[in-house]
């Protein structure tokens, strides 16, 4: 389909809507665009023939709608079924929403559409979030009707249509993102009253979500809402968002409707009575078809913000009658997505009372940042153990007994490795337990699930998703009958790959860890499970496994893999080795529980990896290293409360970590655990000593070098720019590089595979990226490391400049007093020589010979020596094979200085200078021209010069250089200013002569010169 088939109907209706999107279309818009699902792009509001789609993907072929209240409407079925016959006949497939169920369960609803694009995970998380969007003045439309805006007002439909009024959810749909976050909530102010800024994770932390209960399963405590929250922070676990349902239900109260007559002028509208318990009964207008007099339901006052739509009420006409409030359906309250009629209450509810406190079981949501060393807080035990140790309460004990087996598993398990990858799965464990049925999980555990983003699938799955999240336990539930022979833990072979849950075909190589039965691979170890052997609602028997797999293979597989899962974000982070077993047996109870069924006994391949390490604690640490002065008490019950033990007596304890915690090596660490559960704002702040002396030189004389050369380049009008130090194989050998020992073994991307051997490159590199936009003249600097093998004294550090276009040493040339010349080899050699000065070297000393490196122009570059073997950079024009190499156009000219090669000031004794000897007599000018051979290098004939006679000769200068007929093919002519500076006598005419013939044949004998007649 074209542009023109796009009918001018649909094109203004789009740019309309896109204008008039409702809540649930506005967060829905968010999530695509902040997340990007897999590299896909979606657009909104895209017109299609004489449809305009809310949602598409042009590249895989996607719409997505958001459906309001209108399709429920009598014809509106029709209608969409005709809508999607024709997207399909366009080559578009459609999946279809309803606002309720996008905004209550964004997380199931991204996961839907992330099944049908390439490259689909179920971690669908993005680091930092954007913010979610308030809906500033009720956006969502409402309809105005007589002149009013309505409390209980028709929602106009998103393709066009205008529902009647009536329907059962009357306003636009909103409610809670991700988190539940109440759609009216201000950024900044959570909904119990708290100001709280939600600050943007850093790259290593992760959220976690649990409810006050599920915490309250394990700690064993009548602390607040306020007090859990500012503990957990107060230990290290900082808070990010805490939703609590109960607030946005408190507007709402209980009522009763007195009367229910028909609308005047609307046939599904009723005109109620309803007594609010405050006073004189009001009058609201409703659609809801179980709408009668004597019904008990919840009714919203004028002010009061609807979770739901996230819209405030006000108080409106409708279709003539005066509606002051509103009564309230289960999804306007987000209770559930039923919207079939206004909620019904028993007939003995307390009228007057608030809804939330006469409902009870609100529970609110509390999300923490995990930073990567706490795995162990990936569960909500290791949560409530650190609280508990904070003395919030008691950790309750880790009850149930082992499962006792009916009969041995019929399913074996081993582990078949290597013996140099036996640590990638050194124990697995499973069990087999038959006759289940596989329904839906109760609903204490959805609740749960649901709270933290999850969508409830069925019995089996949500139990290891529990588990998971409960205890920090990655689980896998096979179907038994569609397993083969024995379970196998092993690595990969060439050729072999499996179909993965998220539809996908991996495959695998031999580093990674596999799960495997006598047919084949049936998932990634730690990593993801295949979707051959799944569990599914008709699974009868299944096989739980719970198996350590090792953190760095877990983590490099799934890189390679592209996989991204809970699973494999705990396992690589460290899962507890010590509760394989306790893990199988807790999965087991739920199954049990929940789906019924017989247990097999329990099979166990290999043994946990033994982590058991002492570390040696001297007390007096702790107020060494933080300032706190706490008793050894104090120290060791911190300590077992957070379950480590502590042995031995007097100064010094020796401490065993508990398995939980592999981030618990040293001293210092033990430290950390004590203050923080103590509270870092105990620790006092300590000024330092004052010193009673000035301290020394702390920097290198590399360092001042470094500080010294980006001063001088800076102040020659370079820009400072810092590229990385990899660049890609084929840079990297073109200048002088490519060696195997300077490749990267894991390179962030294949043009970024060798440490650079020249700063040249990178800066070229950017050269090119600011001529590509426009900025042709410009000069740059880099000073940083350079590589030319992999012993220490192979690295370096080089100073280089680059000036490309106009950007000569007199600035560039669009510019009143710029030259306009391009830049040449002497810009860079006056970048060289005005560096390696300022760096403290007598540029007197230094010789400039040609033979630069083969990547700069063979007749525009020079070598700046001292001596035949010490180099100490080069200078010149690029050559114009790199350049086009590098994709760069010219000119470009660079000079590089190796700061090391520039030997040290030698160490002299402090004398003062004498007084600057300036003479009082007038200084003599002599004017040189002499012809050569072009190459002989001009340098060559100026120390000549000034060598004829140091003391009367002041200073030597190049002026013109000439080449032409004149002087032959193959010559050219230097003319040179020398200048005469007598100190104790005028200088007579035989002076003067005598010292120009001894110029002349300085010149002539150092360079076979002759002077130009």
């Amino acid at each position: 389909m074209t542009r023109h088939d796009i009918s001018p109907r649909a094109k203004a209706n789009a740019k309309r809507l896109r204008r008039e999107m409702t809540v649930a279309e506005e967060r829905l818009w968010h999530e695509l665009r902040a997340r990007r699902l897999f590299g896909t792009v979606f657009r909104r509001q895209v017109p299609i023939g004489p449809f305009v789609a809310d949602f598409a993907c042009h590249e895989v072929r996607l719409v997505v709608e958001v459906d309001g209240d209108s399709h429920d409407l009598p014809g509106a079925a029709a209608r969409d079924e005709r809508r999607t016959a024709f997207l399909n006949a366009s080559g578009y497939r459609v999946v279809r929403f309803d606002d309720a169920e996008v905004l209550t369960n964004m997380e199931g609803v991204l996961v839907e559409i992330g099944g049908y694009l390439p490259g689909f995970t179920t971690d669908l998380a993005v680091d930092p979030p954007l913010p979610v969007p308030p809906p500033p003045g009720g956006r969502g439309r409402r309809r105005r009707m007589d002149g009013a805006v309505a409390g209980q007002a028709a929602r106009s439909d998103r393709k066009g249509q205008t529902a009647e009024p009536g329907v059962p959810s009357p306003l636009e749909g909103g409610g809670t993102g991700r988190g539940g976050d109440p759609a009216g909530r201000k950024r900044g102010a959570d909904v119990h009253g708290r100001s709280e800024t939600r600050r943007p994770r850093g790259r290593g932390s992760r959220p976690m979500k649990f409810t006050l209960s599920w915490l309250k399963d394990h700690l064993d405590t009548d602390a607040s809402l306020d007090d859990v929250t500012e503990a957990l922070t107060m230990v290290g676990l900082e808070v990010e968002s805490v939703t609590d349902p109960a607030a946005a239900l408190k507007p709402f109260r209980i009522a009763r409707v007195l009367t229910a007559d028909k609308h005047p002028n609307a046939d599904k509208l009723k005109v109620l009575t309803v007594d609010t318990g405050a006073g004189e009964p009001v009058q609201v207008v409703c659609g809801a078809p179980n709408a009668r007099a004597g019904l008990v339901g919840v009714f919203a006052a004028p002010g009061s913000r609807i979770p739901g739509t996230g819209l405030e009420l006000a108080v409106g006409t409708i279709r003539g009658v005066e509606s002051r409030g509103m009564m309230c359906s289960e999804r306007e309250l987000l209770i559930s997505d039923d919207h079939d009629g206004i909620i019904e209450l028993p007939t003995d509810a307390p009228v007057g009372v608030r809804y939330a406190d006469w409902r009870g079981g609100s529970d609110p949501v509390i999300e923490i940042a995990i930073t990567p060393n706490r795995p162990d807080c990936l569960g909500v035990r290791g949560i409530a153990r650190d609280l508990a140790a904070r003395g919030l309460g008691r950790l309750k004990p880790d009850v149930g007994d082992a499962v006792a087996g009916a009969f041995p598993s019929p399913i074996g398990v081993e582990l078949d490795f290597p013996a140099d990858a036996a640590g990638a799965c050194p124990v697995f464990a499973a069990r087999v337990v038959r006759g289940v049925r596989n329904g839906a999980s109760p609903g204490w555990m959805q609740d749960r699930l649901k709270a933290i983003g999850l969508r409830p699938i069925n019995a089996l799955v949500d139990i290891t998703n529990y588990v998971s999240y409960d205890r920090g336990r990655p689980l896998h539930v096979y179907d038994a009958a569609k397993v083969t022979g024995t379970i196998r833990a092993r690595l990969g072979r060439p050729g072999e790959s499996f179909v993965a849950l998220d539809g996908r075909t991996y495959a695998v190589d031999g580093e990674m860890c596999v799960i495997a039965d006598d047919a084949g691979v049936l998932g990634l170890g730690g990593i993801m499970g295949g979707e051959h052997s799944g569990s599914s609602e008709a699974t009868v028997d299944v096989l739980i496994e719970s198996a350590w797999f090792d953190p760095n293979r877990t983590a490099r597989t799934g890189r390679r893999a592209g996989i991204n899962s809970d699973a494999r974000y705990r396992f690589e982070r460290g899962v507890d080795p010590a509760f394989v077993v306790g893990g199988l047996e807790l999965a087991t109870r739920l199954v049990l529980e929940l789906c019924g069924g017989e247990p097999s006994e329990a099979v166990v391949a290999g043994a946990e990896p033994v982590t058991r390490r002492r570390i040696d604690f001297p007390l007096a640490e702790v107020k060494r290293l933080s300032g706190l002065d706490l008793s050894a008490g104090q120290i060791e019950g911190t300590l077992a409360a957070l379950g480590f033990e502590v042995e031995g007596l007097g100064d010094t304890r020796e401490v065993i970590p508990p398995s939980w915690r592999p981030d618990v090596h040293g001293k210092a660490d033990l430290v950390e655990e004590v203050v923080r559960i103590a509270g870092l704002d105990q620790v006092r702040p300590t000024p330092l000593p004052r010193l009673a002396s000035v301290g020394a030189k702390v920097l290198t004389p590399i360092q001042v070098r470094t500080r010294r050369a980006k001063r001088t380049l800076a102040a020659r009008g370079l820009v400072e720019a810092v590229t990385w130090s990899f660049i890609s194989a084929e840079q990297a050998a073109l200048f002088g590089g490519g060696a195997p020992v300077l490749k990267l073994a894991n390179p962030i991307s294949a043009d970024m595979s060798d440490m650079r051997p020249s700063l040249i490159p990178g800066l070229a590199a950017a050269v090119k990226r600011n001529v590509d936009r426009g900025t042709a003249d410009l000069a740059l600097f880099e000073v940083g490391q350079v590589f030319a093998g992999d012993r220490p004294k192979d690295q370096t550090t080089a100073a280089t400049a680059v000036r490309r276009g106009t950007a000569g040493v007199d600035g560039a040339g669009r510019h009143w007093a710029g030259s306009g010349d391009a830049v040449s080899v002497f810009d860079a050699k006056a970048d060289a020589l005005a560096l390696l000065d300022a760096l403290g070297f007598d540029t007197a000393k230094a010789q400039i010979v040609r033979g630069a490196p083969a990547w700069f122009h063979p007749g525009r570059s020079g070598t700046i020596q001292l001596g035949p073997k010490t180099v100490l950079g080069h200078f010149g024009e690029l050559h114009p094979a790199v350049l086009a190499a590098l994709d760069v156009t010219g000119p470009l000219v660079a000079a590089e200085i190796t700061l090391e090669a520039i030997p040290e000031p030698k160490a002299k004794a402090v004398k003062s200078k004498p007084a600057l000897a300036l003479s009082g007599l007038m200084p003599v000018g002599r004017d040189f021209a002499f012809v050569v051979d072009d190459a002989v290098e001009t340098g060559r004939i100026v120390k000549a010069a000034e060598g004829a006679d140091r003391k009367l000769i002041g200073a030597v200068q190049v002026f013109d250089v000439y080449r032409g007929e004149h002087v032959g093919a193959g010559r050219k002519s230097v003319a040179l200013e020398v200048t005469l500076t007598p100190t104790d006598r005028t200088l007579t005419d035989e002076d003067i002569e005598a010292v120009s013939k001894a110029i002349v044949g300085a010149v002539e004998k150092a360079t076979g010169a002759t002077l130009r007649g």
